[in-house]
């Protein structure tokens, strides 16, 4: 697009030029809008709840510039619900990070609904509050003033935006100010609370009828979110941008004109922006979650919700597979679960993270900042764990071991997490450690990486014989999400050919053993397969899916028309920062196109693997009920039929008895070398009783010269019978005698 040819186009912004728009003041300096064809003009800032009418006048004045504006979902809707005719086009946030801060050291409690509270908010934004907190005195504070009157006492807490005020009150309180989101205000009064988008980016809606506008509005859509993208892989370059385009004669008090601060600031900024990823896309708006948001800010609309928003000007191509779309199913089915679990036991399930040294890529990996900052906000990544836990109810508990650990230290850790509902062992391990013993010493209970799930299969002789809850417990994560994205998007593997790139125990092999088990027709590929023969393999499979971590692996020319293309594998370009990206095991995938489905790097299978691990978590404490916190109550289940023999081929060291009484119960022999060394495995096994609240008959041989058996009986009292907790019992004692 040459000068001559630049369209022009007015953004009014509802806020101050500031890292909220990053990516704007990146694709503006980057010459990204330039090179668009846009000629852009940032509108003056108008009072708070005015830019829709701004925007639409400006519109109705000339016939020859473009205009478009930015509000939140929960004052946008307000106005168009008044009559003013613009829509919804996409989002630069895809969650709210509106809050409330105050004091120091002080926060709302479950139960309290604002009572005492004296709150000040923008002039648009008094109503909302009032209704999360009924009890509270709202009062409408000027933008510039606000945050003066909540440190001069004069309110107990202010309305802020929590990426950059509360970190200017931190600044000038010298103590991190107590934050509680809009959201877990509502939560805490006992109310739902659904804001959906922060700066949604509207149009006015006669603007959206040209075919010719909408294209424009397209190529800047395509700027500003490239823009974003470049800010959030490079904070400090983003953050001399957007100074440059800053008044540097406005004086708000909303932030500290430094570097470090708005770096800091932009990386919190980030994270917003990333929640709005769909497949290879940030900023599109998922009509679903913006429908959900409306239902809740305006129950009875006089404009119906369907026309606040034109879902199609800036979306996924139809071909691509949403895996945040279907992640987010998956949370929130996780968090009905874990709510109903802790309804039965007062407290949350809990995930306990054992990692050893920087070697696995989690959150202590070299990488794991990168990462976790190029794919997903924190509530939907693998590297932010802990932010996950609290969207989905889960309680987690990382513990950070250091490199040079031993084997006996790891599986002690591992004894020390009796309670948690799962336990994830990262991998890989340091070579000090001996990686089955510690496999092994996960209980199959708390398993939630699926880490059992092949040798359980294996001796069990096919799915056949496994019952379906234990499948469902302990499928591996990342194959599990695999086959749900297939469901979710109708893709039936029955009959198909499925090529599957990659042998890893966690990844490749059990993803061809479930695929098999769902009659698809599978061959196994690897990283050193026969180039010709891989390419001649890809051209056959009517699903293709490459987990060898290798980049470019797959040529994606070498792709059968119509397959479905899911890419587990990625890697992280081995670019210096700030240009470091995740490359897939297809070269050329986002092109592709002749497929009929592509799950991308990122965007696809990665936000699906954490939240299958957490939904693994989640049927764990279900399967634990309320006794999955200690030993056996008398609703513990009997185990009996398949489950009996399962769980039999799992302790090969027991046996299937009777006590002398008759009852069902698990037995076995223990050979000690001495009445000492019997002694010493007695108070172990103690300890480990009390540890699960399950303790076994124990019955001692003396054989002099011969050495000390040792004959262990284990049911379960409450039911007389054999039950899981048995079993858990006995695979801590097989482990005090490895």
């Amino acid at each position: 697009f040459g000068s001559a040819m630049a369209k022009r186009l007015a953004l009014q912004l509802d806020y101050f030029m500031s890292s909220q728009f990053a990516g704007v003041a990146m694709a503006r300096q980057r010459g990204l809008y330039k090179a668009a064809g846009l000629d852009l003009t940032l509108r003056p800032n108008v009072p708070p709840g005015m830019e829709a009418e701004e925007v639409l006048k400006g519109y109705r004045a000339t016939d020859s510039e473009l205009w478009l504006g930015t509000m939140e979902q929960n004052t946008l809707l307000p106005e168009i619900q008044k009559g003013v005719a613009v829509q919804a086009v996409a989002a630069m946030f895809g969650r709210s990070p509106l809050a409330l801060a105050l004091r120091p050291g002080q926060g709302l409690q479950a139960g309290q609904r604002g009572e005492g509270l004296r709150i000040g908010a923008h002039v648009d934004t008094v109503d909302l509050l009032q209704r999360i907190l009924p009890a509270s005195e709202v009062v409408a504070a000027e933008r510039e003033e606000k945050l003066a009157m909540l440190l001069d006492g004069r309110i107990d807490a202010v309305q802020v935006y929590d990426v950059m005020e509360t970190l200017k009150l931190k600044a000038d309180m010298g103590a991190e100010p107590g934050v509680v989101s809009f959201q877990s205000a509502a939560q805490l009064s006992g109310q739902d609370c659904q804001l959906g988008y922060s700066q949604v980016v509207f149009s006015p809606t006669q603007q959206l009828a040209s075919e010719e506008d909408r294209q424009a509005l397209r190529r800047f859509l395509a700027a500003t979110f490239e823009g974003w993208a470049l800010a959030c892989q490079d904070p400090a370059a983003a953050a001399s941008e957007v100074m440059r385009m800053q008044d540097s004669g406005q004086v708000t008090g909303h932030w500290l004109d430094t570097a470090e601060f708005t770096e800091e600031s932009i990386r919190r900024c980030c994270q917003y922006v990333q929640a709005t990823r769909r497949g290879h896309m940030l900023g599109t708006i998922d009509a679903t979650v913006w429908s959900r948001a409306c239902s809740w800010l305006v129950p009875d609309p006089a404009v119906p919700h369907a026309e606040t928003l034109d879902p199609t000007l800036w979306a996924p191509d139809p071909k691509f597979i949403l895996g945040h779309d279907s992640a987010r199913v998956v949370r929130e089915e996780t968090r009905a679960r874990t709510q109903a679990v802790r309804d039965l036991r007062g407290q949350w399930p809990v995930l306990a993270i054992l990692t050893c040294g920087a070697a696995p890529l989690g959150a202590h990996h070299a990488d794991g900042e990168v990462r976790g900052g190029l794919a997903a906000s924190p509530e939907a990544s693998w590297f932010h764990k802990a932010e996950v836990g609290k969207q989905v109810g889960v309680e987690v508990r990382e513990v950070l071991l250091p490199a040079n650990v031993t084997t006996k230290e790891v599986i002690e850790e591992i004894r020390r997490h009796e309670d948690a509902d799962g336990l994830q062992v990262m991998w890989p391990l340091p070579d000090t450690v001996d990686t089955a013993r510690v496999l092994e010493a996960i209980p199959v209970d708390q398993d939630v990486d699926g880490v059992h799930y092949l040798g359980r299969m294996e001796l069990s002789g096919g799915h056949a014989a496994v019952p379906k809850g234990v499948q469902q417990r302990n499928e591996p994560v990342t194959p599990a999400a695999v086959l749900r994205l297939l469901s979710d998007y109708g893709v039936d593997v029955a009959g198909r050919r499925v090529l599957v790139v990659g042998r890893s125990r966690l990844v490749g092999q059990p993803l061809a053993y479930m695929l098999t088990q769902r009659d698809a027709v599978v061959t196994v590929a690897h990283s050193h397969t026969d180039a010709a023969q891989l390419k001649a393999l890809v051209g056959e499979a009517d699903i293709l899916i490459p987990c060898a971590g290798v980049p470019g692996l797959i040529n994606a020319a070498w792709i059968k028309d119509g397959a479905v293309v899911i890419n587990v594998g990625t890697t992280l370009s081995a670019e210096f920062l700030p240009d470091r990206y995740l490359v897939p095991d297809i070269s050329g995938l986002t092109s592709v196109t002749n497929a009929q489905l592509i799950g991308t790097c990122p965007g696809g299978v990665g936000p699906m693997v954490v939240a299958m691990l957490f939904r693994n978590v989640a049927l764990n404490a279900e399967a634990r009920g309320d006794w999955g916190m200690g030993g056996a109550t008398k609703d513990t289940p009997a185990l009996q039929g398949a489950g009996l023999q399962v769980a039999l081929r799992g302790a090969p060291q027991w046996e299937l008895s009777q006590t002398e009484a008759g009852v069902p119960c698990i037995r076995r022999t223990i050979h000690c070398g001495s009445y000492t060394d019997a002694v010493d495995l007695m108070r172990a096994v103690a300890a480990e009783s009390n540890r699960l609240d399950h303790h076994p008959n124990v019955r001692i041989v003396h054989h002099c010269i011969h050495g000390v058996d040792v004959a262990m009986e284990v049911w379960t009292y409450s039911v007389n019978n054999v039950t899981e907790v048995d079993f858990r019992l006995a695979a801590a004692i097989d482990q005090l005698c490895n």
